[in-house]
């Protein structure tokens, strides 16, 4: 799988690794929903993806996919904000 500017999914730094900023909110809102939905441990999350929710908006296509899911399945991500 190729990423953007060709470079590395993930980055490190004197706190451990994790995912770049791009993917960061969507990461966030599908942990988030997946811990919503199905009641599943958040393992002390939480905190992260409730800030990484709100730092980095919700995408034009995140938006596109919500309201696909929404009319096939009836439900929607609810951390999912739609601008339109």
């Amino acid at each position: 799988m190729r990423f953007p500017e060709d470079k590395c999914d993930f980055e490190g730094n004197t706190e451990g690794i994790g995912p770049r900023d791009y993917p960061k909110g969507k990461i966030a809102r599908s942990i988030l929903y997946m811990i919503w939905k199905y009641n599943l441990p958040d393992h002390g999350l939480r905190p992260l993806m409730l800030k990484w929710n709100k730092k980095f908006p919700t995408t034009k296509e995140e938006q596109w996919r919500n309201k696909q899911i929404q009319q096939i399945q009836n439900n929607k991500n609810c951390f999912i904000k739609n601008k339109t």
